[in-house]
């Protein structure tokens, strides 16, 4: 992710896993940059879920999803 603010040049790293040499010729294409909106949030800490909250999870901690 890319900080909103930020103005710099954007880079990509490269690392050729083969054997064979590998061209990078101008306008090749060897990355793909997708843009999407961000909504910034803030986020409340409980002491415990409210009551009458149910969810798929129920009272299983970590892990505990059936699997």
């Amino acid at each position: 992710m890319i900080d909103p603010d930020y103005t710099g040049t954007i880079k990509v790293v490269l690392y050729n896993s083969s054997k064979e040499d590998f061209y990078v010729g101008p306008y090749s294409r060897i990355a793909q940059l997708i843009i999407e909106k961000t909504v910034e949030t803030e986020a409340e800490e409980l002491d415990a879920m409210p009551t009458g909250i149910e969810t798929s999870r129920g009272e299983g901690g970590f892990g505990s999803t059936g699997q």
